[in-house]
């Protein structure tokens, strides 16, 4: 039975094989599996630390998960990737942990396996790098630990994740959380198991060997001078981890260097620093210092030489001397070594702007009372900030030079403002530029004649302290400098050059306080600027004023000659002229600048003097109409009023009209384009008007200079800032000069209206002439406005109800009836009932020649008589005429309802006063909301 069960078996196999023979497919049957099986990802000839990374980050970490506390640390990795898939790194890490009560200190090693998880995920046997990649990481530590004096070694284990995102090629960013297990000895907190878990989070920076390189051949250093560079910088700088804690208290350090760069990667720079940092005692140590470092430019080392980047990073390394001292006079000379990073950012092909964040280290002696670690050595670092300029030699940086063109007097002319601060310079107020720093304002007006030479005007005030006792006096300087510009006599005219420097030389006049004479001096100065745009820059000028000794009566100065030292930082707006022939013929063949506007804007103003109290801002507010007659030249009426703050027990309102002149200073310089979006201004006019206050009015004119920004919002909207100085003649400062200087920062919204020839449809009504109006709103009148305290019980309720008619589509008659009910002291409420009648006018039709029957915005004026009953309980009733003005901007809700806001003015005879008044005239300020229907 088993023998023939076993035939039957046999014959079935023999069978199956037999038809599966005729059914089998080409190729491998692996190609018909569901799932293929991976291939491992390799590098073509792998060679060692061919495919190298460097980073270095900081972070947080907590221990433990007792009462948890959050510590610090640093950490800087070397690795090599073996394939696209897996790699390893050798890593140094110090900080500080937090743990039962216990703060130790930490310095270690760590060895990790990296596992590329992005390239594991890739299908395929090649690896391309993405934006975005996710590393697994696995590894351990050694690592020393000191708490208290007592040292101790252990080690941990860990895992983690790390984000790593791709600034370029060859540069990243990174995010890595771990979570790992210490031995109690790091943490020198005793557990029962012998470890504590740790968890740390890092951020930080890198570089790694990208798969291919920039090969461009870059700067050729032939001769000795090619890649010479001088630089300066300053900032913070601090003794570490003294009097247990990690960052001391903060100092300063200065440094002036010259170095070569002997190729594309490779440099070497001599640095002298002078230092001051802070012991515990207040006893500071004051160092002065040499240094030799090495520069590898780490964007061309890595990502191959580019000699038109405009951002790289310098690896820096060196050894220094150093002779220190403090306050007990403890001579010391100290060697030291230190490493950091140099940020760059290109200004020019020569210039650029370096922050240089670094550590270094020093003997035990370079801080004489304290120490940093074990008293064997002094731990500083410090972030220098500062501007290095590299000689490329002329054949990299000089370009043909452009060609100057001068198209009238105003061509290469600028104005410009600046703030700054200025000091004596003596040795008491040099080293305690705190206490002796004092500010200043600067404007000026220039031109330049040719590409090199040009000349200015300027004018500064300034307050300098010149003694111990803080005696200080405020000066008044005007005067005149040449001007040399140093990188168009060095490298030629380039029209657009971004960045320049200039030279100036003058003299001045200077009239300071307790002194009607004004002393002569002299003056030199140097100018970096950054040409923002062909219509704007932003310089630093620092500047040394020389004058007699008696300029500043003070012992502070040995040398016979008063010296000033002051630094301007500003902006500059230069009147570059275009071709204005072709850029106006072609704006007036379509007519496109020919447009006006109305502008609302409120804001703040003071007076010098009194800048620094904010109680005495006072609100400001103005209206304006504005007409172009040019496409970069415009007039400006303005109505403007001011309620100032209290002086003493009084205060004043000040009401004006006036005039402007602006200049379109974008459409001057680059021609007029309705669709630019940003266009800075100037402006100068005068106002007259009058204020009131303390019982008696003052004449009050003043002359104005200023500047608006504005903003373009939508075609016809633009927001808008303007600050302006004024200068007020009011009789009411005859005796305080300088609180005449007025201040002033506005902002609001202009409202832009296109002319056009005007069209027939005007001089007939509209479809719907009729016109009936309600509003109600709020106010504030005369009557009450000096016996109530507090803005809400000023306020008044005001209700309106009127019918005008369109006599055309720009002119129309109104009349209506007003009431206000105004809060008094006493019974009850005053009540005004005004009937009022007189003119009404479309301005948009009238500023734009177009009707505005579709339009959905509508702009109307109105200007009345009136006749005004006053009446109150217990008083007598009084009559009194008047005259109303008001502007009704409203927006078309339904194809015949307005909706529409309307702020007016009213003023009455002076008879209209229930309650006796000093006053020539009673008036009110309304601001309503309403409803219109034309019909």
């Amino acid at each position: 039975m088993k023998t023939s069960l076993k035939n039957i078996a046999a014959v079935a196999i023999l069978l199956a094989y037999a038809a599966t023979a005729h059914a089998q497919l080409k190729g491998s049957a692996l190609n018909y599996m569901l799932q293929r099986p991976r291939v491992a990802k390799q590098y073509a000839d792998k060679k060692l630390f061919d495919h190298l990374f460097v980073d270095a980050g900081a972070g947080v970490n907590v221990m433990g998960y007792s009462h948890p506390e959050a510590g610090t640390f640093g950490q800087v990795n070397l690795g090599d990737w073996i394939t696209p898939e897996h790699g390893w790194r050798l890593g140094v890490n110090a900080g500080y942990a937090r743990t039962a009560g216990v703060k130790a200190k930490y310095a270690g090693l760590s060895l990790d396996y990296l596992m590329n998880i992005t390239s594991l995920g890739q299908r395929g046997a090649t690896y391309s790098a993405r934006a975005f990649e996710l590393y697994g990481i696995a590894g351990l530590d050694l690592a020393t630990s000191r708490h208290e004096g007592n040292a101790e070694y252990g080690m941990g284990a860990h895992i983690g994740l790390r984000g790593q995102v791709a600034l370029s090629p060859f540069t990243y960013f990174y995010i890595e959380p771990k979570i790992g297990l210490v031995s109690d000895r790091l943490s020198q907190a005793e557990t029962w198991h012998g470890y504590r878990p740790l968890a740390t989070t890092m951020v930080g920076l890198g570089y790694r060997l990208p798969e291919t390189r920039l090969t461009g051949t870059g700067n050729s250093y032939r001769r000795f001078i090619d890649g010479l560079f001088v630089g300066m910088a300053a900032g913070p700088a601090f003794l570490a981890n003294v009097d247990g804690k990690l960052v001391g208290d903060m100092g300063a350090r200065l440094t002036g260097s010259v170095g070569r760069w002997f190729d594309n990667y490779n440099a070497l720079r001599l640095s002298a620093n002078i230092s001051l940092v802070k012991q515990p005692g207040d006893n500071k140590v004051k160092a002065v210092g040499a240094q030799l470092d090495y520069l590898l430019n780490l964007h061309n080392a890595f990502g191959g030489i580019n000699p038109d980047r405009w951002f790289w990073v310098n690896g820096v390394a060196g050894v220094s001397y150093n002779y220190t001292t403090d306050k007990m006079h403890d001579h010391k000379h100290v060697l030291g070594a230190g490493a950091g990073l140099q940020a760059n950012v290109r200004m020019t092909r020569e210039l650029s702007l370096t922050v240089e964040p670094r550590v270094d280290f020093y003997g035990d002696n370079y801080a004489q009372h304290t120490t940093s670690f074990r008293k064997k050595m002094d731990v500083v670092p410090s972030v220098l900030a500062g501007l290095t300029y590299t000689y490329q030699g002329r054949n990299l940086t000089a370009k043909p030079t452009d060609t100057w063109h001068s198209l009238g007097w105003h061509d290469h002319t600028f104005v410009e403002g600046a703030i700054g601060a200025n000091v004596v310079v003596a040795r008491k107020p040099l080293t305690n530029m705190s206490s002796y720093l004092m500010p200043q304002a600067y404007i000026g007006v220039g031109k330049w004649y040719s590409p090199v030479s040009g000349a200015r005007l300027w004018a500064q005030v300034a307050k300098t302290q010149w003694s111990d006792n803080d005696d200080r006096y405020t000066h008044l300087t005007v005067g005149a400098d040449y001007l040399l510009n140093l990188t168009n006599a060095f490298y030629g005219y380039r029209r657009n050059r971004a960045f320049d420097f200039t030279a100036a030389m003058g003299v001045n006049l200077s009239k300071r306080e307790k002194r009607d004479t004004p002393y002569v001096g002299v003056d030199a100065a140097l100018r970096g600027t950054w040409h923002v745009s062909r219509l704007m820059a932003l310089f630093v000028e620092p500047r040394l004023m020389a004058y007699s000794s008696s300029y500043m009566p003070t012992s502070l100065s040995t040398t016979g000659v008063d010296l000033l030292a002051n630094v301007n930082v500003g902006m500059q707006f230069n009147m570059d002229g275009y071709e204005r022939s072709l850029a106006q013929r072609q704006v007036r063949d379509n007519g496109d600048w020919k447009r006006s506007s109305f502008t609302v804007a409120a804001g703040m103003t003071n007076r010098v003097g009194q800048l620094k109290t904010w109680k005495k801002y006072s609100p400001i507010a103005r209206l304006g109409y504005t007409q172009w007659f040019s496409p970069y030249m415009a007039w400006r009426g303005n109505l403007q009023g001011m309620v100032s703050r209290k002086e003493g027990k009084s205060r004043y309102a000040q009401a004006l009209a006036g005039a402007d002149l602006m200049l379109d200073l974008t459409a001057y310089t680059y021609g007029y384009d309705a669709s630019r979006p940003l266009a800075v201004r100037a402006l100068v006019g005068a106002n007259v008007g009058a204020d009131y206050g303390n019982h008696y009015y003052s004449f009050a004119p003043d002359v104005h200079v200023g500047g608006q920004l504005a903003m373009r919002l939508t075609d016809h909207i633009s927001l808008v800032a303007e600050p302006q100085v004024a200068y007020n003649l009011s009789a009411r400062f005859s005796n305080k000069r300088r609180q005449r200087i007025m201040p002033q920062l506005m902002v609001g919204l202009d409202y832009s209206l296109q002319r056009s020839h005007r069209n027939a449809d005007l001089d007939e009504a509209p479809e719907h002439p009729n016109v009936v109006s309600v509003s109600l709103g709020t106010g504030v009148n005369s009557e009450n406005f000096g016996e109530r305290r507090g803005l809400g019980q000023r306020l008044s309720f005001v209700a309106d109800m009127s019918y005008g008619r369109w006599l055309d589509g720009v002119n129309g008659v109104h009349a209506g009836l007003s009431n206000s009910v105004i809060q008094r002291n006493g019974k009850g409420n005053e009540s005004i009932t005004s009937l009022h009648a007189g003119y009404m006018m479309n301005i948009k039709s009238a500023v734009t020649g177009e009707s505005t029957a579709d339009h959905t915005f509508q702009l109307t004026g109105i200007a009345a008589a009136s006749l005004n009953i006053a009446s109150w309980k217990n008083h007598d009733t009084k009559v009194a005429p008047g005259l109303m003005g008001a502007v009704q901007a409203g927006v078309m809700v339904a194809p015949n309802v307005e909706l529409y806001l309307e702020p007016s003015a009213t003023m009455f005879a002076k008879k209209i006063a229930l309650t006796p008044k000093n006053h020539p005239v009673e008036g009110e300020l309304k601001l309503s909301l309403g409803t219109k229907v034309n019909f």
